[in-house]
């Protein structure tokens, strides 16, 4: 098809999309109000629910045009997200949910962090979690419009002024995943950034444990339009954060949907290669070497041991290996013990707070003694992030400020 009939295409997505999102907005806003009342302990009479109804009505009619705006705009203007227009609009009714001594839930603290007006936990985070039919028709909007966007300007996208072209200033890539749950820091993001920007048309990245995206959307915004991305996470609802290690099948297909969702909204479904498996049943699925690695999988000992030994032997030489929760994890930090410490094949380079930078190389008995001993010299901070752990789960969190951490998230 001709770029011509693929514009066509997309604003005939676009206007699908946008009439079965409107269709549905109202019977959603006002199921998730009446979920929330009912969860919150309160009876659902008659007139209770016709002010509910009432209410999403007249939300929902507000936002039909903002949200059909951003579906239909073209896509050279930056139109934001319509996930995001929802979420920003939904106040109404967290006022009326108010009015009726609703008490507010326990959020997910990563929820909380980054939508902190939404008090009730209304928000979408994906267009399946308005109605699951809108899944697949989303998931086409947003590759659709990648598709297009790069047939008017080439695989690397617009030229900025002094900027690589197609690249989007890194400011501008980290204020895109502001929304999106994940355990990042701003300078670890730009470690990822960095890296991915280095990498040569036809090199291969690949992340182990993507979570919703947050990462793998920075290194597909940074890379080479002639990068392969590979993203590895079984979406299993296990192995997710501190206290969630058991898998959930539930929990982790809405991850999965979250996840593909955040993909569309970014503009890099189509930069990303997802492989929804283990990462040790996942070698088939990946040819040849990889340039930069990415590790954020499983932190028990075991399994980060594996992801560091299978995978980064296939980092090819010169590449990079970067380690999440370095230094911060028990599990993780014991696997780096038994391997780069003082291995041969890995070069400590530094750390962004507890995201390690290897690079492969060999390296002969003395730069391994050096090497080993610049790792060792992170022992000390490791030891502080477990005292914190420590403390935060005793619910001694006050004391942790002795340490120099602020808040009750654990290090990272």
């Amino acid at each position: 098809m001709d770029q011509r009939g693929d514009e066509a295409k997309l604003r005939q997505i676009a206007d699908e999309l946008t009439d079965r999102l409107t269709e549905a907005l109202p019977s959603w806003l006002e199921d998730i109000a009446l979920q929330r009342v009912e969860e919150g302990g309160l009876p659902v009479d008659e007139t209770l629910r016709r002010r509910i109804g009432d209410c999403a009505r007249v939300v929902c009619e507000e936002l039909s045009p903002r949200v059909r705006s951003v579906i239909t705009a073209d896509v050279d203007l930056a139109a934001g997200s319509p996930l995001a227009v929802l979420r920003d609009g939904l106040g109404p009714m967290d006022v009326l949910l108010d009015e009726l001594g609703l008490p507010a839930p326990a959020r997910d603290r990563m929820a909380t962090e980054i939508f902190p007006g939404d008090t009730y936990d209304l928000g979408p985070a994906s267009f399946a979690d308005i109605h699951r039919d809108l899944r697949d028709v989303g998931i086409a909007w947003g590759a659709a419009r990648a598709h297009v966007h790069r047939q008017r300007h080439g695989e690397g996208g617009v030229a900025a002024a002094g900027a690589v072209p197609g690249r989007p200033p890194f400011d501008r890539v980290l204020a895109s995943v502001v929304d999106v749950e994940g355990w990042m820091t701003d300078d670890q993001a730009r470690l990822l950034y960095d890296r991915a920007a280095e990498l040569e048309p036809g090199g291969r990245m690949v992340e182990i444990g993507s979570f919703r995206g947050r990462s793998i959307i920075v290194v597909a915004r940074a890379a080479d339009a002639g990068v392969e991305i590979v993203a590895i996470d079984p979406h299993g609802g296990g192995d997710r954060g501190p206290r969630e290690i058991a898998p959930d099948g539930t929990r982790g297909d809405e991850d999965h949907a979250v996840f593909m969702g955040n993909l569309v909204d970014a503009g890099v479904i189509d930069r990303v290669s997802h492989v929804r498996k283990m990462s040790d049943d996942a070698h088939g699925d990946v040819a040849g070497g990889v340039d930069m690695l990415y590790i954020d999988g499983a932190h028990r000992f075991g399994p980060a041991r594996a992801d560091i030994v299978a995978w980064g032997n296939r980092v090819r030489p010169g590449g990079t290996m970067l380690i999440h929760d370095s230094f911060s994890s028990i599990g993780v930090t014991l696997a780096l013990v038994t391997t780069t410490f003082f291995g041969r094949s890995w070069r400590y380079v530094g750390r962004a707070r507890s995201m390690a930078e290897f690079r492969r190389a060999e390296l002969d008995p003395k730069a391994r003694i050096v090497n080993g001993l610049r790792q060792v010299g992170q022992v000390p901070w490791f030891v502080r992030n477990v005292i914190i752990k420590v403390l935060i789960t005793l619910k001694l969190t006050p004391l942790t400020r002795v340490l120099g951490h602020r808040g009750s998230d654990w290090p990272y």
